[in-house]
């Protein structure tokens, strides 16, 4: 059965750049590597996931995302079964001070998928 889910949090500590890209690329691998789709965005010392995937698969990922030292302050936001998903891939992405000037554009660009979710 197909699942997804959505969470924020707040990085533990500060990321430097050198470690945020490890993060970002061993978590980019991983889940592609496990038919993943979605997305993981992080800005200001936050995250922003959504995940879809095989439920049972899903809900242990996020069981160790629960006990993840780097996260604090998790919140889920969506945890439900799909018939169908959103995404066609999964992308991460480091939102940067100046892209955050284009805000509304770039919020609708990640929110668009969101409306093909059952």
């Amino acid at each position: 059965m197909k699942y997804a889910f959505c969470y924020v949090s707040t990085a533990s500590m500060d990321l430097n750049e050198t470690i945020l890209k490890n993060l970002m690329d061993q978590t980019l691998q991983q889940n592609l590597k496990n038919n993943i789709k979605g997305i993981l965005l992080f800005s200001d010392g936050n995250f922003f996931q959504v995940l879809e995937g095989e439920k049972s698969f899903l809900l242990q990922l996020y069981s160790k995302i629960e006990k993840d030292p780097r996260h604090q302050g998790l919140i889920q936001i969506v945890g439900k079964d799909i018939s169908h998903g959103a995404y066609d891939s999964y992308e991460t992405r480091v939102l940067e001070e100046d892209i955050k000037y284009d805000a509304p554009k770039l919020l609708e660009e990640y929110v668009k998928p969101l409306k093909g979710m059952d």
